[in-house]
C-alpha cells in the first residue's frame, strides 16, 4: 500500500513538473512544500488550483479562496466571510471541532494566504491530534521562518552598507521587534536576535534620542535581568520625563526587582502625595508587594 502511494506520488510530481515546464501550471512558493511533502493530496490541490484559475472560476486572491475551500468542505460546515473578517478567531474555533477534513482545509487556506495573521494559531495547530493538521502547520511555520530570516539578512546587509539611509534603522528595529515577540523563534536564535535588537536600539538612541527607544531598551534590560545599567537610565528619565507613566513604572519595577523595601515604600508615599495615577501594571506591582509584606509580618 505504501509503495503504491509513493509510486502514485512520484507520478503526480512528474506530471506537475512537465506541466510547469510548458507553462500550464505555475505553483506559488507556498504551494511547492505541499506538493512535495503531502502525497497525492498536495498534487491534486495544485491541479485543482490551476484548473480553477485557468477557467476563471477562482483565483489566488483571498476573495476567491472560498471557492477552493468549498471543494473540500460542505457548504454547511464552511465559515462565512463575515466570520473570517475578524482575524484568527474562526481558525482557532475550527481547530477545536472534531472534523479532520475541515481543519485540513482551513490550514491549506492559511498556507496559501497571509500566514502572519495566524502565527499563534499555527503554533497551537502544531500540537493538534490530527497528524495532517500538524504537518500543514509545521510546513507553514517553516516557510514563514525562512522568509523572516531572509528578510532580516537583507536588513542587516542594507544597514551595514548604508547605516544613515533615511528611515532604514527605524524600519529594521520595528521588523526585528515584531519577529522577536511573535513567538515564532526561540532558543539560541532568539537570543541572537535579541542582542541585535538591543544594539540597534542603542544605535537609534545615539542617533535620535527618542523616548520610545529608551523605553524599549530598558524593557530588554529588565527581561534579561540585567539591572546594573538601569539606575543611570532612571536618573535620566526623571530629568527628561518625570511625569511619564513609564518612568514611574520603571522606578517601581527597579525597586521591586532589587527587593529594595525602603525605596518601594518611599515611591508609594511620593506618588500618593503627588496625586500621581498608577497604571494597571504599577498597581499590580504595588498590590503584590504589599501582599508579600503583610504575609511576612
Amino acid at each position: 500500500m505504501v509503495t503504491s502511494l509513493i509510486i502514485i506520488h512520484i507520478f503526480f510530481l512528474i506530471v506537475l513538473f512537465l506541466l510547469s515546464r510548458i507553462g500550464i501550471l505555475k505553483p506559488g512558493m507556498t504551494m511547492i512544500p505541499i506538493i512535495l511533502l503531502v502525497p497525492v493530496f498536495g498534487s491534486l490541490s495544485a491541479l485543482l488550483a490551476c484548473y480553477l484559475e485557468r477557467t476563471r472560476i477562482a483565483g489566488t486572491k483571498a476573495s476567491d479562496l472560498e471557492v477552493m475551500k468549498s471543494s473540500l468542505v460542505s457548504p454547511q460546515e464552511m465559515p462565512t466571510r463575515e466570520e473570517e473578517e475578524g482575524g484568527s478567531v474562526p481558525l482557532e474555533d475550527a481547530l477545536l471541532i472534531d472534523d479532520a477534513q475541515m481543519k485540513r482545509s482551513i490550514l491549506l487556506d492559511v498556507l496559501m494566504q497571509d500566514t502572519d495573521r495566524y502565527v499563534q494559531v499555527l503554533n497551537e495547530a502544531r500540537m493538534n491530534e490530527d497528524t495532517e493538521v500538524v504537518h500543514y502547520a509545521t510546513t507553514a511555520m517553516v516557510e514563514l521562518l525562512k522568509e523572516r530570516e531572509m528578510s532580516l539578512q537583507k536588513f542587516a546587509a542594507m544597514y551595514a552598507e548604508n547605516p544613515d539611509q533615511d528611515g532604514l534603522l527605524t524600519e529594521y528595529i520595528n521588523y526585528i521587534r515584531q519577529y522577536i515577540y511573535s513567538g515564532m523563534v526561540d532558543g539560541q536564535m532568539l537570543e541572537i536576535h535579541k542582542a541585535t535588537y538591543m544594539q540597534l536600539l542603542q544605535d537609534s538612541i545615539k542617533k535620535y534620542k527618542r523616548k520610545e527607544d529608551y523605553f524599549s531598551y530598558l524593557d530588554c534590560l529588565f527581561e534579561n535581568k540585567d539591572l546594573s545599567p538601569i539606575k543611570d537610565y532612571l536618573v535620566l528619565f526623571q530629568k527628561k520625563w518625570p511625569q511619564d507613566e513609564k518612568t514611574w513604572e520603571y522606578r517601581f519595577r527597579f525597586a521591586y526587582e532589587n527587593g529594595d523595601h525602603p525605596e518601594m515604600e518611599r515611591l508609594i508615599a511620593e506618588s500618593r502625595e503627588d496625586g500621581h495615577y498608577f497604571s494597571k501594571k504599577t498597581k499590580e506591582i504595588i498590590k503584590f508587594w504589599e501582599a508579600n509584606n503583610n504575609h511576612a509580618q
